[in-house]
């Protein structure tokens, strides 16, 4: 009884251990047919309502104390409106010295250029004038000493000496013709050069000192409106400020910016459909995806949902849509993109059969 037993019992586990022979040799010959699960045609993402055009980061371009607050947060502005003035006396006595310097060159070149005064070539004409007739008068002098000196009555002595006085009188009236003509030359091309070499560099200086006073004046490069100021009454700022000095954007157009977690980055095309629902009404905008990003970057808006990835890359992807009533910048909205419309690229298995692309394996994305 006993050996029939343990007989059974051998051939039992004779019988299983060939059950499992076969059926690892049929599992090695089978194809592997991977498993597909269902994909989502849907993306879902959180985003913001954000101006169409960017917004504006506006600094000073000189540094100085905000003396004059033109406008107020939320208020809408015009391209040239004033919105904040710093002190500008400094700017402004610099400019006005810039000018007086201007004005010395350019005085300085006009009368190289001009020449002398008809005033001025009058007395060097009187001047060479008395100066000739002193030389006649010298010259009868000489020659009655000369006359007296050879019938004996005047001596060498006072000849000589009336000799030298005329040669005196002959040297300053050299001197007085050359005046006279350096009055009338024209001026060398190399002192009129550095004449306008001076007014050039002055000009140059009094622009400069114009657009530093122009630049304590800050104003709207376009239409829009102000979301933030941040230059205070008294407060220094400039072209180095921790924060601008206005922020603002065109908010009569409306955009979305929505986060596209990474795994499902490469899914997302242009064109695609969308609707958008606000954060804390029921309503849902249709919306059309405009543009995405090139690459993905790190994440820069969280939801706070239990299940958020917190370590994903994201894509940005913007999108417009018609309505934008009662809607303000900045506010939180969840964007579902529908990929349904978009033709996914497909890979082959080892079996043959065409599958589709496990999600975010679809072409390449640059990080």
């Amino acid at each position: 009884m006993a050996t029939s037993k343990t007989l059974f019992f051998a051939l039992a586990v004779l019988a299983i251990g060939l059950m499992a022979i076969a059926l690892d040799a049929r599992s090695r010959l089978a194809p592997t047919i991977p498993s597909v699960s269902p994909r989502r045609t849907t993306i879902s993402a959180p985003g913001r309502i954000e101006a169409a055009g960017e917004s504006l980061r506006l600094r000073f371009a000189v540094s100085g104390p905000v003396v004059s607050v033109a406008v107020v947060e939320g208020q809408m502005v015009q391209a040239g409106e004033l919105l904040l003035r710093i002190d500008h006396e400094p700017f402004l006595r610099e400019y006005e010295r810039a000018e007086a310097a201007l004005a010395v060159a350019q005085s300085n070149m006009r009368l190289l250029l001009e020449g002398a005064r008809p005033e001025e070539l009058s007395h060097a004409q009187a001047l060479c004038d008395a100066q000739a007739a002193e030389v006649r008068q010298a010259e009868a002098d000489l020659q009655r000493a000369r006359e007296l000196r050879n019938r004996g009555v005047a001596t060498q002595e006072e000849f000589d000496r009336r000799q030298s006085q005329l040669q005196v009188l002959q040297a300053k009236i050299a001197a007085a013709k050359a005046q006279i003509d350096l009055l009338k030359a024209p001026p060398r091309f190399e002192d009129a050069q550095v004449a306008k070499a001076q007014v050039d560099a002055a000009q140059a200086t009094a622009a400069l000192a114009r657009h530093a006073l122009d630049q304590t004046r800050l104003t709207a490069p376009a239409t829009g409106q102000v979301l933030r100021i941040n230059g205070r009454l008294g407060e220094l700022t400039g072209p180095h400020a921790t924060e601008p000095a206005v922020i603002i954007a065109d908010s009569r157009h409306f955009t979305a910016r929505a986060f596209v977690d990474s795994v499902d980055a490469a899914r997302v095309r242009a064109g695609m459909s969308a609707r958008i629902s606000v954060d804390g009404e029921d309503r849902q905008l249709a919306a059309r995806v405009t543009r995405v990003s090139p690459a993905v970057g790190p994440k820069v808006m969280w939801t706070g949902q239990p299940g958020e990835r917190f370590d994903s890359d994201v894509r940005e992807v913007w999108l417009e849509f018609s309505d934008s009533s009662d809607l303000v910048l900045g506010l939180r909205v969840e964007v579902a993109i529908d990929t349904a419309s978009t033709r996914l690229p497909e890979v082959v298995a080892e079996s043959g059969g065409p599958v589709l692309a496990p999600s975010g394996e679809s072409g390449s994305i640059l990080r």
